[in-house]
């Protein structure tokens, strides 16, 4: 009797003591794509070892283990590394103490904030007429650091000009897509900035309004004033435009035959006649002959020095005195003018021509401009074909009755470009005229404070900032005041004072390369007055402070990244990755790369911790190996990624791409095969 109901009791005890134990919970907290998670458990035995599988929307599954205290609790997080991607996401505990026992809990993960390098904008074309009516649309991409799309997200577009009319109300959709449109009524450039909570993205795409259909011809007819007055009074605002005063229209002969095309040389002059050689305005041409054939819209750049000839780009069609007229699109009461006085052809013999093809222009070198001009002379009425490289981009042009020829390529871009002019019949070819396309800015900025730290309140310091490739201007904005600083060799530098109060005050810095390629830093550098932060401390209360133990957070480096990836391109590779954790900040990353996987011997250090980085002047055609390890604020080094590698674009032989290789390659095999079937043949034969 007794015994039994001692079973019953114990048996009582047990069932009850596994349902204890059997009733674990577990909570994980919703985030934030890429930071930690809040996981607690309890109802565990205590002390009690548990493993987990955390389920990720891509179906890949990390698997890890975690101990109870001895109240049988389990406070931890799960690392932001893995949950980089949004959704929903499932993390399932088993018990191995209890056969394996399963407790699960669901929890989903949104998108961070507005990436500004991870975002994208895209055009549906660069230009349109300014007419009201026509439009041009966007669409930008919402990314997050880890590349998830951020919806629901209010987008201002703010442009570079006040008179564009731009679309408002925008917000993201459910795939971080914004959509719209623009319009404008006054011809121009604008470049359009686009504002997510704060963050301006990176790209800052330029649209280009030009006149409408049919205001080429009503210009150039006008009499009333001048073309300079009647453009201003019925195109462009009345603003005023730095120092420069006028045009002049040099090396255009005062007398031009018909539809020959002729070279001439635009200088930008102040109102004393010298040279403004930092004039960076876009200017637009017009005649009063409707048939002339006229030079593109064209943006001076900082290699032209206020001057730049313009080469076969002009042709008359009527006879009689005609005007060549140009405008600055942002100004149009800067302008300039010259006469000529066309006439037909004397004579018929004209030129003699020298049977043989050349290229004018463009000259061998680096161009910021994407569109080319390519001018040469070639045997009249000869059917032309041009070529970049093994690319075709003109067939059938025609040269004129003077033997020249004039074309405008579409955008090209960043890189090298070899033109060849060739006959379509292949008997006469050009020399080879290679060029290399820059609008990529200098991709690293360094910035140094002299002296670095210490600086008294009110004091003058100095600084000098550098680039990974030669600058021709460098700006810095500090303590609401932009300085242009000097060049020194081959870097600026610029003499700044202190505030009068102690901290820590940022310094942002923009440069430009020698093509006007600009790069901005917002946060370039930390200018530290009475050494950061607080009043300034007398020496002796310093060394009376004792030493305190240093954190043992200090020591611990950050993780490595993830998601590395690269994208080649010409004599550059392009990395992304996923950001590093750290238990203080990561600051910046360290890019190792080479040409041998086990021997990466260059080195990259990005200026701040961005997730993006060029690697530039590498060889063509060479495969590169990559690893990113993050640094922290302490100088930590990160662990290492894993290797990636990428190929960078090859220069191509124009020559060898135009000859078919297809068949020698097909015919080898061939003649080997019956050559050694004839030797065979003979040696049986020869035994026989």
């Amino acid at each position: 009797m007794y015994f039994r109901l001692l079973t019953v009791a114990l048996a009582f005890m047990l069932s009850s003591s596994l349902a204890l134990a059997s009733s674990a919970f577990v909570s994980v907290s919703d985030g934030l794509a890429g930071q930690d998670l809040n996981l607690r458990v309890s109802g565990l035995q205590s002390n009690e070892l548990v493993n987990f599988s955390l389920q990720q929307p891509g179906q890949t599954v990390v698997d890890f283990s975690l101990a109870a205290d001895p109240l049988g609790v389990i406070a931890d997080q799960i690392y932001g590394l893995h949950v980089q991607s949004q959704g929903d996401y499932r993390l399932v505990m088993t018990r191995p103490t209890l056969g394996n026992l399963v407790t699960q809990d669901r929890f989903a993960i949104e998108a961070g904030s507005v990436s500004s390098y991870r975002s994208k904008v895209e055009l549906s074309r660069r230009s349109a007429p300014a007419d009201g009516a026509a439009e041009i649309d966007f669409v930008a991409y919402l990314r997050d650091a880890y590349g998830n799309p951020v919806a629901n997200k209010s987008v201002q577009i703010v442009s570079s000009r006040y008179a564009d009319a731009l679309p408002t109300g925008l917000q993201s959709d459910a795939n971080g897509v914004v959509r719209g449109s623009l319009s404008a009524t006054d011809p121009g450039v604008s470049i359009l900035s686009l504002l997510v909570d704060g963050v301006v993205l990176l790209e800052r795409p330029e649209l280009i309004w030009h006149l409408p259909v049919g205001d080429h011809i009503s210009v150039g007819q006008s009499d009333s004033g001048g073309i300079g007055d009647f453009l201003k009074a019925q195109l462009f605002d009345d603003e005023f435009f730095q120092e420069i005063a006028y045009f002049t229209v040099e090396d255009l002969p005062s007398e031009v035959i018909v539809n020959r095309n002729y070279t001439f040389r635009v200088e930008a002059k102040d109102a004393d006649g010298n040279t403004v050689k930092d004039y960076s305005g876009r200017v637009r041409f017009s005649s009063s002959d409707p048939q002339a054939q006229l030079p593109a819209d064209y943006g001076f750049e900082p290699a032209d020095q206020g001057i730049h000839t313009f080469a076969l780009a002009v042709s008359f069609a009527t006879t009689g005195s005609h005007t060549l007229s140009l405008n600055d699109l942002t100004n149009g009461q800067i302008s300039g003018t010259v006469e000529v006085n066309v006439v037909d052809k004397a004579g018929g013999g004209g030129d003699a021509t020298t049977g043989e093809i050349r290229i004018l222009t463009p000259t061998p070198g680096t161009y910021r401009t994407s569109r080319i001009t390519i001018t040469g002379t070639a045997p009249r009425n000869t059917l032309l074909k041009i070529v970049d490289g093994p690319t075709t981009l003109i067939e059938d042009l025609v040269t004129d009755g003077s033997g020249e020829f004039v074309y405008q390529t579409p955008a090209l871009a960043d890189g090298l470009h070899k033109f060849v002019v060739m006959s379509m019949d292949g008997a006469l070819t050009s020399g080879e005229v290679s060029i290399r396309v820059d609008q990529t800015p200098p991709r690293a900025l360094g910035v140094e404070i002299d002296p670095p730290t210490g600086i008294e309140p009110g004091k003058v310091f100095q600084v000098n900032v550098s680039s990974n490739e030669a600058l021709s201007s460098a700006t810095c904005t500090f303590n609401g005041a932009t300085t242009e600083l000097s060049p020194a060799g081959d870097r600026f530098n610029g003499t700044f004072q202190a505030p009068s109060s102690c901290g820590e005050y940022p310094m942002g810095c923009s440069v430009a390369d020698v093509l006007g390629n600009q790069l901005t830093e917002p946060n370039a550098a930390v200018v530290s007055v009475c050494g950061g932060g607080g009043d300034l401390a007398e020496p002796e209360e310093l060394v009376e402070v004792p030493d305190a133990p240093v954190p043992t957070t200090t020591a611990i480096p950050p993780t490595a990244v993830s998601s590395l990836s690269a994208e080649p391109g010409d004599r550059r590779v392009t990395l992304f990755w996923s950001p590093a954790k750290d238990d203080g900040a990561v600051m910046s990353y360290q890019i190792d790369f080479g040409t041998s996987a086990v021997n990466l011997d260059q080195q990259n250090i990005t200026p701040d911790d961005r997730t993006q980085w060029y690697v530039d002047g590498l060889k063509e055609a060479t495969k590169y190996y990559f690893t990113v390890r993050a640094i922290d604020a302490n100088g930590n080094l990160g662990a290492v990624s894993a290797p990636v590698e990428a190929t960078t674009f090859g220069e191509t032989d124009f020559k060898s791409a135009a000859v078919p290789q297809t068949g020698a390659k097909l015919w080898l095999p061939i003649v080997l095969a019956l050559s050694f079937g004839f030797f065979w043949l003979g040696v049986s034969f020869r035994r026989s």
